[in-house]
């Protein structure tokens, strides 16, 4: 017998359990409790639940006027009985514009498109060796602050870096968080009103990541600064889907997170 519900706070303890049992892992996940109780508070989080605990999950915030969906998981040994379509019902049901970066699983696929939210273009995740220089381009770096660059989750170890272009103005910005146990810079979301300019944000990030670090991000592969970046190696994709809602995030001028698009 199961349960679907909204998240409360004793649920932290067992959702993480069950991130984890999902392969959802880290600072920006559902294993971390200040991420539970941030989409909670900011938007939407439900839990499915059995009698061996919470089973399945979803959660929802608002990303420039759409309902963006954060996850959708449901334990292996309890998928296809139609939990997932339950869940995305809770967390989706009453909006009407929708997106998600979703994994290349076409039971999900399929799932999102029955709610209007069809592929649109692929998010690659890339990895880029650091280095011991930094770009001599002209870079501020600071401690993030919440809706840096549209990030709105505070992260440990986060700080902003924006490149400005000649007559001062942004031409790339990052929010970024270090990890020290992985040597790895992880770029949470970008904007690149100038594309071309990403690159030189990119090297000076290499040089923060370090000779014996890695930089990690995200990026469309439709962002025209992708052939651009130099040594980078794909790890993964996914897709990302929308309804008309796709507006709402512009792929050839922003780097979306795959965790708050």
């Amino acid at each position: 017998m199961t349960e679907l519900r909204p998240y409360v706070g004793r649920d932290a303890g067992d959702l993480s359990a069950c991130a984890v049992a999902c392969g959802q892992t880290g600072q920006v996940s559902a294993e971390s409790s200040p991420y539970q109780e941030f989409i909670a508070r900011n938007g939407s989080l439900w839990v499915c639940t059995s009698n061996e605990g919470i089973v399945g999950f979803a959660g929802r915030v608002d990303r420039a006027g759409a309902a963006f969906l954060t996850d959708l998981f449901v334990l292996p040994d309890h998928q296809d009985l139609g939990l997932g379509r339950q869940l995305l019902e809770s967390v989706w049901g009453g909006t009407s514009r929708r997106m998600t970066s979703a994994s290349q699983d076409p039971r999900a696929l399929a799932l999102y498109a029955r709610f209007g939210a069809t592929p649109r273009w692929k998010n690659l995740y890339v990895e880029i060796a650091g280095t011991t220089a930094r770009s001599n381009g002209d870079i501020h770096v600071k401690p993030a602050e919440p809706g840096d660059c549209g990030w709105e989750l505070p992260v440990p170890n986060s700080q902003r870096a924006s490149l400005y272009s000649s007559n001062g103005e942004i031409a790339a910005a990052a929010v970024v968080a270090w990890d020290p146990s992985h040597r790895r810079l992880q770029m949470l979301r970008a904007i690149s009103p100038e594309p071309s300019s990403l690159p030189v944000l990119v090297e000076h990030l290499r040089g923060l990541a370090g000779p014996n670090g890695v930089l990690g991000m995200t990026i469309p592969d439709v962002h025209p600064a992708l052939q651009s970046l130099g040594e980078s190696r794909i790890v993964d994709a996914d897709i990302w889907c929308a309804d008309d809602s796709a507006t709402a995030i512009d792929p050839t001028r922003e780097l979306p997170s795959p965790a708050f698009g």
